[in-house]
């Protein structure tokens, strides 16, 4: 159910539960990654580009005693410490505030990246979005820091040089295989219709 921190337009309330497509979209993208991934066995988890948090909302909801990194711009982390603050009270907190990070939501820095170690990475949008040098420098952290699965949502086209490529992706993330690659169902839900799903798991060489 939604929130309704923020006060969202276009609410569907069944079963006494209000519902927007926002909502929803996010669910959606999480519900196609369980095709492959258990949540139930992922204890920490690591988005880059949050939004305002709600893709990081629903996974604090299914599975609370999750810890949840976002890493983002300094003022969009302002945003999402007020948005999920609301929502979660007293579990928000910014990276190094206090030892025990469990069954939180840590804000990190961009620069505290390093500093992190999750079992899944998850993006969506935000790597197109980026200056290309930008994004590979990130990738090139999640390559070494992330432990079990890459999960990304971002348009691929090959003849679109100021985006990573399909095998820009598979090259910097060289820890990884690539085990799902198709079009976002979760799209249904927006008007993008070109983004592509990517779940990478993490080789025995990595």
């Amino acid at each position: 159910s939604d929130s309704m921190v923020g006060n969202p337009k276009n609410v569907y309330k069944i079963n006494n539960k209000n519902y927007t497509f926002s909502l929803l979209r996010y669910y959606a993208h999480y519900v196609e990654t369980c095709k492959i991934i258990d949540y139930s066995k992922i204890s920490t988890i690591l988005e880059i580009g949050s939004g305002f948090g709600m893709q990081q909302e629903i996974f604090k909801k299914l599975y609370p005693n999750m810890t949840i990194f976002l890493t983002d711009l300094p003022s969009h982390l302002l945003f999402q410490k007020e948005y999920l603050s609301k929502i979660f009270l007293n579990k928000v907190e910014l990276f190094g505030e206090t030892n025990d990070n469990s069954n939180k939501i840590i804000l990190v820095k961009p620069e505290n990246l390093k500093d992190v170690e999750f079992d899944v990475f998850w993006n969506s949008i935000s790597f197109q979005v980026m200056d290309i040098d930008v994004a590979k420098n990130y990738l090139k952290i999640i390559n070494k820091q992330t432990k079990k699965f890459i999960c990304l949502k971002n348009k691929i086209d090959d003849n679109d040089k100021s985006i990573l490529s399909k095998n820009d992706y598979i090259q910097l993330l060289s820890n990884f295989d690539l085990v799902h690659f198709g079009k976002s169902e979760a799209q249904a839900f927006s008007k993008d219709k070109e983004i592509f799903n990517m779940i990478f798991k993490r080789n025995t060489n990595g």
